[in-house]
């Protein structure tokens, strides 16, 4: 700092996310912006819209021992969410807050029925929902309206502003890649124990999938491939994890295919960093997707991944190097792609490796937070100036 300058106090940021009960990959990003962003640049806040859905702590509850950083707001639609906007409108008032970040639909649209007549500024992470159910379309569609109010979204994906985001002015959109980043401790677990407990010997091979059990993720063409593999490598075994409406349809047809002795739906794991350890090749078989925070994360555990070329998951996984890809809905090409990381320890070894460089080099939490700090700043900027320009031209509208 130069003599005679005064220090800037911090920018006041608040994130605003709503209640997950399982850990989820929005609300570690969160985590990670909220805990680790210079604090003596930001100084950050948390609220969680609570929807009434989940009794348990979330992630991010568990996480922060301070309720002075972390507050909670109602969501109510009987009440046309009055209470959530008042609190909201109150918290922005309490903390002075200057930068309000929402993170997911019905953040999008507290934030902009809270501060439609405030100058704050409005910035959305959009995390990945992009293709629907039918009956989510319209709140898709909703949210699409909403972002036009934000001084800028971030996505995770150039794929994703090429595919849903082409109505927003371009000048309002930065691509920000999602980031992974390992302690010491996670990156080394007791594999043995684990190993154990799920029943498994040192010689079978495992394959995982980690997601919400529903349609779009793609597990019924993954189970339609297992006895293809299991033909080849009857010693092979498929643990699903994750919870979601397609379970029971799941369970069903892995009793009916005669594969319960090799393919284990395990539910949620409140940590999935032993099983990615434990794991011999990581499989993404979705159909609509964006770009998985867990394909990074096993990718950050250098093992090798099949994925579907959907969405934006070739900006992480190049063909052939780190992981191998293959057409959505096509169960011969990914029996075919399982087959042959299966049969080649080598090349599952390499590909490991380069997925691991692929994560330091292009997904590490230290360039996700310094890409946050950087556009915070240039849209506090850019907006200052703004108003002082404004400020300069129009006096008397400004004292008034």
């Amino acid at each position: 700092m130069r003599h005679g300058e005064t220090q800037r106090k911090p920018i006041r940021v608040l994130h605003l996310i709503s209640k997950y009960a399982k850990i989820s990959g929005p609300e570690q990003l969160v985590l990670s912006l909220a805990t680790k962003c210079n604090a003596q640049k930001y100084k950050s806040h948390v609220a969680l819209i609570d929807l009434g859905q989940y009794k348990e702590k979330s992630l991010i509850e568990r996480e922060f021992t301070s309720s002075s950083h972390l507050q909670f707001i109602p969501w109510s639609k009987h009440r046309l969410w009055t209470d959530g906007i008042s609190t909201l409108k109150q918290l922005i008032l309490e903390k002075e807050i200057q930068i309000i970040h929402s993170h997911d639909i019905p953040s999008n649209l507290l934030t902009i029925l809270a501060t439609l007549n405030n100058k704050i500024i409005r910035i959305s992470s959009r995390h990945g929902y992009l293709r629907k159910p039918f009956r989510f379309r319209l709140i898709s569609l909703l949210d699409d309206m909403l972002v036009l109010f934000f001084n800028r979204i971030i996505v995770g994906s150039e794929w994703v502003i090429r595919n849903n985001l082409r109505h927003v002015p371009t000048n309002r959109l930065a691509v920000i890649p999602n980031a992974i980043t390992l302690s010491p401790d996670q990156q080394h677990c007791d594999v043995a124990e684990l190993r154990e407990s799920l029943h498994v010997t040192p010689s079978d091979l495992i394959l995982t999938t980690i997601g919400r059990l529903s349609s779009e993720k793609g597990h019924e063409v993954l189970l339609d491939v297992m006895p293809t593999v299991l033909k080849q490598f009857p010693f092979t075994h498929l643990f699903i994890v994750g919870e979601g409406p397609l379970r029971p349809r799941l369970e069903h047809l892995v009793q009916e295919r005669g594969l319960t002795n090799n393919v284990h739906i395990t539910g949620h794991m409140p940590e999935i960093q032993g099983i990615l350890e434990l794991s011999d090749v990581y499989i993404q078989p979705s159909i609509f997707e964006s770009l998985p925070l867990t394909v990074l994360e096993a990718m950050a555990h250098a093992k090798p991944v099949v994925c579907t070329d959907v969405g934006g998951i070739h900006e992480a996984v190049n063909n052939g190097l780190n992981g191998l890809l293959v057409p959505a809905r096509n169960p011969s090409a990914l029996a075919s792609a399982i087959v042959h990381l299966l049969e080649n320890p080598a090349v599952r070894s390499s590909m490991g490796e380069a997925a691991k460089a692929t994560i330091e080099k292009k997904f590490s939490e230290e360039e996700y937070i310094e890409k946050h700090q950087h556009m915070y700043e240039e849209v506090f900027q850019k907006l200052s100036q703004k108003r002082r320009d404004y400020s300069d031209r129009h006096p008397n509208k400004m004292n008034s």
